[in-house]
């Protein structure tokens, strides 16, 4: 039997199939700003051009608009952030970091990014400050034990190294500090970041980067291809903050049920993946620094979701 091809003419098509139902509709795209790489600075980054700034300002508008519904989330989790101080991992403009002290009573915020935002300057509040840099490599940018909560969103699957973050997230709590993480997961179906344009789930474990690339200068005149994510697994995270000397709290999975037609059809690359990593998107993971961890690892499913995965790949029993 011949090998697929996975080429360009099967990418155009199966976006073409897909594009009336798309894995991430407008109206949720909408919701969440495109990827915003945070793992190295810019050449350009002392001297911006003015295409650069205008791009900027137009991310931090975005970003001013949803910092409502990031507030909603942490009142639904139940992140209690009254009168402690708040380290923001990622904060680009920092919208967030800087609606903490009014909106959820915290002592003082700090937002920190790979690089300086101009957004920075639209915040003048004395219990908000930002620092540019990058705390894997740089312990001196925060002090020690400086912060009792530590919060991020959407910002772990873009560092290069992310087990030393984590580390770094731990070196910055205080004992009993808590930290909330929120972030996209390499193997699930949209981690690709190219959802606007391409509707078909898990195109970057399906296809080359130049696959993307091509399709992208052909289709849409621009130089674009799949996002830099990191490839850490749930398991991964799970061991690794435990490791550190991270309690896990609480830990959840964001799951979208895999389509079995669509994963049969690609099973040559999609069954290299356990079902549970191909069905998670985001993970959740809160966090304490505590004395006495437990080191009790949370129950994720993995072997439920394989035998959910093979009841729907097995076809069903014919009447007698």
């Amino acid at each position: 039997m011949m090998a697929r091809a996975y080429d360009l003419d099967l990418f155009v098509s199966l976006n073409d199939d897909y594009r009336e139902t798309p894995i991430w509709p407008a109206s949720e795209a909408s919701m969440r700003p495109q990827t915003r790489h945070r793992t190295r600075p810019q050449a350009s980054a002392d001297q911006p051009s003015e295409d650069r700034l205008r791009r900027e300002r137009q991310n931090s508008e975005m970003e001013r608009a949803e910092v409502e519904s990031k507030l909603r989330v942490f009142d639904e989790q139940g992140l209690d952030l009254r009168a402690r101080d708040v380290v923001e991992i990622g904060c680009a403009n920092g919208w967030l970091a800087a609606a903490l002290p009014d909106r959820t009573g915290a002592r003082s915020a700090v937002g920190v990014d790979i690089r300086r935002f101009v957004g920075w300057e639209e915040h003048r509040d004395p219990r908000v400050r930002f620092v540019a840099g990058d705390i894997t490599e740089n312990q001196g940018l925060l002090p020690p034990e400086s912060a009792d909560a530590v919060v991020s969103l959407a910002v772990m699957e873009h560092v290069t190294r992310p087990l030393q973050m984590l580390d770094a997230i731990h070196r910055l709590l205080r004992p009993d500090g808590t930290a909330w993480l929120y972030f996209n997961l390499y193997r699930g179906r949209n981690a690709s970041h190219v959802y606007r344009e391409v509707h078909f789930p898990w195109p970057h474990l399906l296809f080359e980067e130049s696959v993307c690339g091509t399709y992208y200068r052909e289709h849409h005149a621009r130089d674009l291809t799949f996002s830099w994510v990191n490839k850490l697994t749930i398991a991964e995270y799970a061991l690794a903050s435990i490791e550190i000397g991270l309690e896990i709290r609480h830990a959840a999975l964001d799951r979208v049920p895999i389509d079995a037609d669509f994963y049969q059809r690609f099973e040559d690359k999609l069954g290299r993946y356990p079902a549970l990593d191909l069905e998670t998107t985001f993970l959740t993971m809160v966090l304490d620094k505590t004395t006495t961890p437990s080191r009790v690892v949370p129950h994720f499913g993995f072997l439920e979701a394989e035998r959910s995965l093979q009841e729907r790949l097995e076809p069903p029993e014919k009447p007698n």
